[in-house]
């Protein structure tokens, strides 16, 4: 089970699970649990034994699919967090993460074309995970650290290189 956040057919956004292909949607559209994957997460069912009947189904392949967290509170990033890369960047040696933020709307969903911006050269991409963080969180030992996790997706990076290193601030390079 997976869940999703997409669009329905009258372009509602809403969220749900998918099993081997069938979306189960949960959202205001469906079955109404939630308005969302982060309403979900505040109101403790996301990642609870879900009851589906009831919920309309639609076919994995007919869904346009939207961010997995569409509205989160923050996104932070961990940049050149591995040794290939601080290798590849000339960022060896590193004694703090290098952190900077993603703002909600230039994130993407599964299967969405990233937009290369005309007035760049230097368009990159790395996969990342992400981590849905689903309470209040500081200074959590090791293991307590699943405790706060919701969940983790597969997260695109598309990055305007020369924007980003135009400057010591990557946030534009990454927005």
């Amino acid at each position: 089970m997976q869940y999703v956040s997409f669009k329905a057919a009258d372009g509602t956004e809403t969220w749900g699970v998918s099993i081997d292909g069938t979306v189960y949607d949960l959202g205001p559209t469906g079955k109404n649990l939630a308005a969302n994957t982060r309403d979900a997460i505040e109101k403790g069912i996301f990642g609870t034994q879900l009851d589906l009947s009831g919920a309309p189904t639609i076919a994995e392949a007919e869904i346009d699919f939207l961010p997995s967290v569409t509205n989160p509170g923050k996104i932070i990033c961990i940049g050149v967090n591995y040794l290939a890369h601080q290798e590849e960047s000339g960022k060896t040696g590193q004694t703090a993460p290098t952190v900077f933020t993603r703002f909600a709307d230039s994130q993407m969903g599964h299967l969405a074309p990233a937009v290369k911006p005309t007035s760049t050269t230097k368009f990159d991409y790395e996969g990342e995970m992400a981590l849905v963080i689903s309470k209040e969180a500081f200074h959590v030992e090791k293991e307590d650290a699943w405790d706060h996790i919701a969940g983790y997706a597969c997260y695109n990076d598309f990055s305007v290189r020369d924007w980003q290193k135009a400057a010591s601030q990557w946030i534009p390079g990454k927005n």
